[in-house]
């Protein structure tokens, strides 16, 4: 008889059996059908009740029946993932349909960066227990906007608009108001030799400005 692994190998299929030797009490109830040895079907050993055949690009999951497809696929080119994504062409390298969710027992936060190295050059939305966050940063990652939950937050670059795509000041607001609520606030100008002047109004609507 030759050595085992002198034989030639192939891909083992349903329907092909392979020999199984009971090593412990030969008397006792064997586990496959009742014969110490015997020639046993793959699928009888391994229950695939059902099915006959997968989807391509599909990951199986084992169900109460045998083997089904489950909601994980890629594209052909083995390069994005989907989650829930109709047919099997997710279009980027994880692409989910529907909500996505991320909690983190114990930690400190979680977020979604879109990491050029390491986190403190990435930007994304970040949150943690203390402080939820909003980070944009540029090609040349420089941080270009953080909004805080609480704190300060800032833009750094570009036009803000409201009510407006396309804002042709650093703050342009179209369709309504701003309002100053608290008397003592208002409007904070910079004179020409950089003196910072506050524009309030008085009870009758006199404007009056004061150098702070």
């Amino acid at each position: 008889m030759a050595i085992i692994y002198s034989y030639p190998t192939a891909v083992p299929k349903l329907i092909d059996k392979i020999i199984i030797t009971q090593s412990y009490d030969v008397n006792a109830a064997a586990p496959i059908k009742g014969n110490p040895t015997r020639a046993a079907l793959i699928s009888d050993i391994v229950d695939l009740t059902g099915v006959t055949s997968g989807t391509a690009n599909t990951l199986p999951i084992f169900t109460s029946t045998g083997l089904a497809n489950s909601i994980i696929t890629q594209d052909t080119t083995g390069t994005n993932v989907g989650i829930g994504v109709s047919g099997t062409n997710p279009a980027d390298k994880l692409h989910v349909q529907g909500t996505v969710r991320s909690v983190v027992a114990g930690g400190s936060g979680f977020g979604f960066l879109a990491n050029r190295g390491t986190e403190n050059s990435a930007s994304g939305i970040r949150w943690d227990n203390n402080n939820s966050s909003l980070i944009l940063k540029d090609s040349t990652e420089t941080l270009t906007t953080h909004i805080r939950s609480s704190g300060f937050s800032y833009i750094n670059s570009g036009r803000l608009g409201i009510g407006t795509e396309s804002p042709a000041s650093q703050l342009t607001v179209n369709g309504g108001d701003i309002e100053v609520e608290d008397e003592n606030k208002g409007l904070i100008l910079h004179s020409p030799n950089n003196t910072r002047y506050r524009i309030t109004i008085a009870n009758d609507g006199t404007l009056s400005t004061a150098a702070i």
